[in-house]
């Protein structure tokens, strides 16, 4: 669970990045939580005030088609889905637990994020640039082998590796 001491200050800043997003994630879902992810009509600035501005500022008309046309008839489904996916990339990041999939999951969100609300009125563009590049390093550096879970199972699945183990490669590659 602990790195070399030679690596401990890189690793000690790689954790704190993980675990700064992963309160990041967590601490964003208090308003867009079920049942009505805020989305009672003339109330709130919740998911579907956020989904909204999306479709309207977005960057990419296909973008701002798909969040108008299909994801916000469906709030619901989707509000259950970005919950469901920002806890748990929340929870692996703060446990270091596949953090390589959790990075790679909030990247994508990030980027999405980029994409719909960079340009919408009062949003810092920079802000959605910088979740996406530092999940990026979460991603290309593996943190969570520092101070992490990753790095008590990233050893176990790297042991186990093989032609005939895909489990294993997989899991090596997650964490």
């Amino acid at each position: 669970m602990f790195p070399p001491r030679d690596q401990w200050f890189g690793g000690g800043a790689l954790a704190i990045i993980r675990i700064a997003m992963g309160v990041l994630w967590l601490t964003n879902l208090s308003w867009k939580l079920p049942p009505s992810f805020d989305c009672d009509p003339g109330e709130g600035d919740g998911l579907c005030y956020w989904m909204g501005q999306m479709a309207e500022h977005s960057q990419l008309g296909l973008h701002a088609e798909f969040v108008e046309e299909v994801a916000l008839p469906n709030y619901e489904v989707f509000g259950y889905f970005v919950v469901a996916s920002e806890a748990l990339i929340g929870v692996l990041l703060l446990l270091g637990l596949f953090t390589r999939f959790a990075g790679l999951l909030g990247l994508l969100m990030s980027l999405n994020l980029y994409i719909g609300l960079a340009r919408a009125p009062e949003e810092w563009i920079w802000s959605y640039a910088m979740m996406a590049l530092l999940h990026l390093v979460i991603l290309a550096l593996a943190a969570g082998r520092y101070f992490g879970v990753d790095a008590i199972l990233h050893e176990r699945f790297s042991r186990s590796r093989g032609s005939d183990n895909r489990l294993a490669t997989a899991g090596a590659v997650a964490t």
